[in-house]
């Protein structure tokens, strides 16, 4: 007789797609059979674990640690760790309050169990329990692939923290969160991917509100073997820029500059893997230098005092995929990355670009002949919003250009007039990849 057990196992996935969640989850508590063959079904296309975020709460944590002792670990290959602390919440004054009335008896509740969560959060964090427990999760994660680190913890704002989370006052403060020092998270999670001989391809540092400062950046000699070995197998890197702080180094020339990126360049010359990089929100036109030195060579001799020695600059002898949004540069520079990193380089993105252009008529078309020439290697551009800004007429003006073939320096053909003016803009597919 037909029945559930005899549905070949396409056609009960198939079926089951169309199901509600509430209804999957009903559907999976049919027999073991259902829901041995739906588990995996259920965690990918209802559980979303790789877009979870973890904060640095031990509830939240210690969930963490569950999933990865569970049949849950194998699926959670994208861990996201959030780096908000509780709110300081103001603590009102309830001597005049009357507690014989419930919503002001709540309301008080709510406030002092709110401040007792934050004074232990603080507590967690001081003691280093965030850090084991970090490595007690990544130990049982062994299909861990990225990890991200963000400053965005929309879970604090959606769920509840406490059944009354801050009272009256709770609700206010939590949309107005403040954050924990973001270097600290950052170096607390590498340290701990460092003991737990995790070793994720990916690693993605988001801080879209609050600038991270440079000393995240900053790991110790003390810090080096367990975290060394982690930057090694990274192949792709998201980096905001840091907040900046100045340091003085000797420059090429062999005068003292202040870099505002000193711990940030130390940490990319540590990724001898990466293929893909993605840079955002790194100005080079300040006098900070930071993409000149990201092009310029790897092999500068130095000589002097080891506390003004320089940052050496990146090979990344395998990239092979470089990106830079909300970035600011003048165009020689950009030139100076694709010839650099011609060897593997294959593709480009551009986004929210900005190019300066000095005062003088001819530096722009040179620039359009000389890109044309180094970017013959490419298979693939991709220019966003990419904005020309002249110095010496204060006028800009905005282009969009793409292509992806094996035509690439026919393509550059037409970018080059599009830099130049003569169309508005233009997108090239190659015959050969339509329909791909």
């Amino acid at each position: 007789m037909p029945s559930l057990l005899t549905i070949p196992l396409e056609i009960l996935l198939q079926t089951s797609s169309y199901l509600e969640v509430e209804d999957f989850g009903a559907f999976r508590l049919t027999c073991k059979y259902i829901e041995d063959s739906l588990f995996s079904t259920f965690i990918r296309h209802y559980l979303n674990l790789n877009e979870r975020p973890f904060s640095c709460v031990e509830f939240r944590l210690q969930a963490l640690i569950d999933i990865s002792k569970s049949r849950l670990s194998p699926y959670l290959k994208h861990v996201v760790i959030a780096s908000e602390l509780l709110p300081a919440v103001y603590a009102p004054d309830h001597i005049d309050i009357d507690t014989s009335d419930p919503e002001d008896l709540e309301a008080i509740l709510g406030d002092v169990e709110f401040l007792q969560q934050r004074a232990d959060q603080k507590v967690f964090l001081n003691t280093g329990q965030y850090q084991m427990m970090l490595v007690e999760a990544f130990c049982n994660l062994n299909h861990l692939e990225k990890v991200v680190i963000q400053d965005n913890d929309q879970c604090f704002r959606d769920s509840t923290l406490l059944d009354n989370p801050g009272g009256r006052n709770g609700v206010e403060y939590l949309w107005s969160i403040k954050r924990i020092s973001h270097a600290s998270c950052l170096q607390n999670v590498l340290y701990a991917l460092g003991k737990s001989g995790a070793r994720p391809k990916q690693l993605d540092i988001l801080f879209s509100k609050d600038f991270l400062s440079d000393d995240a950046f900053n790991l110790p000699s003390f810090m080096e073997e367990a975290v060394l070995p982690v930057l090694a197998n990274i192949e792709a890197l998201y980096i905001t820029s840091p907040q900046l702080r100045e340091r003085v180094v000797v420059c090429p020339e062999q005068k003292l500059r202040k870099i505002r990126t000193y711990y940030t360049r130390k940490f990319l010359a540590r990724l001898p893997q990466i293929k893909h990089l993605h840079i955002h929100g790194f100005y080079g036109v300040d006098d900070d230098y930071f993409v000149e030195w990201l092009s310029g060579p790897t092999d500068v001799l130095y000589d002097g005092p080891r506390v003004l020695q320089p940052p050496a600059s990146p090979a990344f002898a395998n990239l092979y995929k470089l990106e830079l949004t909300d970035c600011s540069i003048y165009p020689n520079d950009l030139l100076a990355l694709v010839q650099k990193f011609s060897t593997t380089l294959r593709e480009l993105c551009l986004g929210s670009m900005t190019f300066f252009i000095m005062p003088g008529p001819s530096e722009w078309p040179v620039f359009a002949a000389q890109l044309v020439k180094a970017g013959r290697h490419l298979e693939k551009i991709y220019f966003e919003s990419v904005t020309l800004f002249m110095e010496d007429f204060n006028t800009m003006k905005k282009w969009d250009f793409s292509y992806a073939g094996n035509k690439m320096e026919e393509a550059l053909h037409s970018l080059a007039d599009v830099m130049e003016g003569n169309y508005e803009c233009s997108f090239l597919q190659d015959d050969d990849d339509e329909g791909n």
